[in-house]
């Protein structure tokens, strides 16, 4: 059965879903089976909001706060085209007129910091405000001991822990694709002792969308769902022994590290197929350590049918516990989308002339900035991978999904 998905349904990446959850070695063969069948009803969720606008029946106006209320609004573009002002006015923006669940960025002194300013000067009770810090960005292949030296020096900006709460730190994928496991486990296992240390909850970050490419992948090939799978168990693994609480997230939403960015300028890591080996894996350990971690789904969350469909789908697979705790990254397309929908059901806490609007206009779209301004440096010439057809990106709007 082949099934026409409209351009803009991020369920997967390519024509064939197989490139991404089938294996030859039967490896995880009930969690890949189960996979394929989720997957069909995130596509069906899509499916039946293009009667509405793209807008689900089952989408309410608490649906909809819910979402916001654990979004982390994210802001990773190069410091040097940001100021104070800007950073000032998206942390006005996170606590109103629904309050988002954090502001995320990441450079300490020319980002994170005048967040935290403006939080001091507005008398934002502790509690009332949240920052995340994006650790180890944007490469993540810093030893084990600097990465634990990154997540002290960011709790000096804020001592007392008032407002930064989080480290979201970025994985040495790198190490990971090159089959250094004993690298990365070495640099989770500092960074959740540093989180323990500091009073940080950790979310893991894990590209999810470079794991796709076999030619580089040297520990897995072409199992995609593997490497997701096993790279989500490690860190909750160390998590876990250090007594931390915390989530695995899919990606920054920009550009992959070096040498991988010329492969993926953007990590839709949050797409479906990208994200059910994630959630399988959390749902697994949790049942055999009685614990609850969860997940973050930042990577193409843009729209509130997006966050409609991972917390329908991570609900069924992870249970209430879990995904109460969920969260979304993302920037400002989806609260402002949200915050739309939520005036034209009858909201009217918000006012579209001061809620959303042109203030985009003033830092743009970060999604789009090309990976080198997040800081990464230009490795080499650009590469032209010659990739297998089904790790091709289809965007028409003819593209393919074979779910039988």
């Amino acid at each position: 059965m082949v099934v026409r998905a409209p351009w803009h349904i991020p369920v997967v990446a390519s024509g064939n879903i197989e490139a991404y959850l089938s294996s030859s070695d039967g490896r995880l063969s009930t969690q890949r089976d189960e996979a394929r069948e989720l997957l069909f009803k995130g596509f069906r969720l899509y499916e039946e909001s293009e009667a509405t606008g793209y807008t689900h029946p089952e989408i309410t106006l608490g649906s909809l706060e819910q979402n916001l209320r654990c979004f982390d609004y994210t802001i990773l573009a190069d410091p040097d085209h940001l100021d104070d002002n800007v950073m000032r006015r998206f942390a006005d923006r996170s606590l109103g007129p629904v309050p988002l669940r954090s502001v995320c960025t990441w450079d300490e002194e020319r980002l994170l910091k005048p967040v935290l300013e403006f939080y001091e000067e507005a008398g934002i009770e502790q509690g009332d405000a949240k920052l995340a810090a994006v650790s180890d960005f944007p490469h993540g292949w810093s030893n084990a001991d600097k990465k634990a030296q990154n997540i002290a020096r960011i709790r000096s900006l804020d001592p007392e822990a008032k407002y930064l709460a989080d480290i979201d730190n970025v994985a040495d994928i790198a190490a990971w694709m090159s089959g250094d496991k004993d690298r990365v486990r070495q640099s989770f296992a500092a960074e959740a002792q540093a989180c323990v240390d500091h009073g940080f909850y950790m979310k893991c970050i894990i590209s999810a969308s470079i794991h796709a490419h076999s030619q580089h992948n040297q520990a897995y090939g072409s199992d995609y769902f593997a490497s997701i799978y096993d790279i989500t168990t490690m860190a909750l693994e160390e998590m876990h022994k250090h007594g931390l609480d915390g989530a695995v997230k899919s990606s920054t939403g920009l550009g992959a590290q070096p040498p991988f960015h010329q492969l993926v300028s953007k990590d839709d890591g949050a797409m479906i197929v990208k994200a059910l080996p994630r959630w399988m894996a959390i749902r697994d350990f949790n049942a055999q350590n009685g614990t609850s971690y969860t997940c973050k789904e930042s990577g193409g969350e843009n729209d509130p049918m997006h966050g409609f469909v991972s917390r329908a789908l991570i609900s069924e697979i992870l249970g209430a516990d879990a995904s109460d705790k969920m969260m979304i990254g993302g920037g400002p397309d989806f609260r402002d989308r949200t915050l739309m929908l939520m005036h034209k059901m009858g909201d009217d806490r918000i006012n579209p002339r001061r809620d959303y609007g042109p203030y985009k206009l003033q830092h743009g779209d970060v999604s789009l900035l090309p990976p080198h301004l997040t800081g990464m440096p230009r490795v080499g010439e650009c590469e032209d991978p010659v990739l297998p057809p089904e790790l091709r990106v289809q965007n028409d709007s003819e593209s393919s999904l074979n779910l039988d």
